[in-house]
């Protein structure tokens, strides 16, 4: 059986599957019934792990995970990781996404930008490296040595279908630390009621554990 079966399969089948929205850190699946969801099988067709949230078509109310503040442990490699962007660095345990603050993706810090720069700053490689995955909200450097950050401008924003971000780097293009990769405008999320903390994370804890501590912001 394929893995997309698999998926289909763990949800509950095609009938049950109302509509997917793919992103870089996540599977969004509207669903008619979600008690339908069967969590291990998920698990073992691949996913890290699996956040309920809202209501299912069944009118059920589901409520999210409560997910516990957790100190990063051991030390910290993250002398190279640049902050995409200029702003406050806190914890992940400050993001409201229980898919950041539980690290399911990986561990990091979040950003929360600076507003003073007004439209259309600029979001910028936290590594040198390839650009190994890119959406209009999000993207991803590789270095030489397979170390991957993920990048993550605002919560949600892929519901924006891409409006208000503009791409200045390609998937496969090699890019320097410090290089803007995507302008976009955390004043516009706001207002558009998002909120555009920025969540920096080593993906799969790839030789890198960035921390308030280490990384830097710009300005």
């Amino acid at each position: 059986m394929s893995q997309a079966q698999s998926i289909v399969d763990a949800l509950g089948g095609f009938d049950n599957i109302v509509e997917i929205e793919p992103c870089i850190t996540r599977l969004r699946c509207e669903l008619e019934d979600g008690s339908l969801v069967d969590e291990p099988a998920l698990k073992a067709a691949g996913a890290h792990g699996v956040v309920k949230a809202g209501r299912d078509r069944a009118g059920r109310r589901r409520s999210q995970r409560r997910h516990h503040r957790r100190r990063h442990r051991g030390p910290a490699v993250s002398q190279g990781v640049r902050s995409p962007v200029a702003g406050v660095v806190v914890a992940l345990d400050d993001v409201p996404d229980p898919v950041f603050s539980g690290r399911i993706v990986g561990p990091g810090v979040a950003v929360i930008p600076d507003r003073a720069g007004g439209d259309d700053v600029s979001a910028l490689a936290p590594i040198s490296g390839t650009v190994s995955k890119i959406h209009p909200h999000a993207y991803v450097i590789t270095d030489d040595n397979g170390r991957s950050i993920l990048v993550h401008l605002g919560l949600d924003t892929v519901g924006l279908g891409g409006s208000g971000f503009t791409l200045l780097v390609a998937e496969g293009e090699a890019v320097d630390a410090g290089q803007p990769a995507i302008t976009w405008s955390p004043v516009q999320i706001e207002a558009g009621g998002l909120n555009p903390i920025v969540p920096v994370i080593a993906l799969e804890g790839a030789g890198v554990r960035p921390d308030p501590g280490s990384v830097g912001t710009t300005g």
